[in-house]
């Protein structure tokens, strides 16, 4: 699996439409797909977070999920990641000016239920694909960088795709 094949299954996830985690979900494949990859419909009809779009793309580059070993903390989650990423020791702090590579994850970390962080991966210049919710629709996208949503300092973390992809 390289790189370009993953970003060209994420491009198939344009589109679906974005929910909001509410912390009541139960199940690890309600919204943070952390078990399987199921079909686009079913994934049409359920919706994706941006941590479960990210755990898609890990599913399909050949990666497992781990299991959380904090009862309180979603398997899958901003907050999950942000100790897995951080135990793994590939977490790194976020330079504005850097130019990343195609296939980089973007990260902001879980503060509380109304600062979820985000997820976002780097798709080309100055240019990410991400699930997100704006002021019409949420859904998959392709979006600047920088925008209304994420100003320059909006991500905190990045991992390179070496360190969250399963990549020959």
């Amino acid at each position: 699996m390289n790189t370009n094949q993953v970003m060209e299954f994420a491009r198939q996830l344009l589109d679906i439409r974005y929910i909001w985690w509410t912390g009541n979900e139960t199940e690890e494949d309600d919204m943070f797909y952390c078990n399987l990859i199921p079909s686009i419909e079913t994934m049409k009809t359920k919706g994706i977070n941006c941590a479960g779009f990210i755990n898609l793309l890990m599913l399909y580059s050949g990666k497992t999920i781990p299991i959380s070993e904090d009862p309180d903390i979603p398997r899958g989650g901003t907050g999950f990641w942000f100790i897995e990423f951080t135990k793994q020791n590939v977490l790194h702090e976020k330079e504005h000016s850097k130019r990343y590579p195609i296939g980089t994850l973007l990260f902001r970390s879980y503060k509380d239920k109304e600062d979820q962080g985000h997820f976002a991966v780097v798709i080309g210049e100055n240019k990410i694909i991400h699930a997100y919710a704006d002021d019409e629709i949420g859904k998959v996208g392709i979006t600047d960088m920088v925008n209304s949503c994420a100003p320059l300092d909006y991500y905190e973390y990045i991992v390179y795709p070496n360190d969250w992809l399963k990549l020959n």
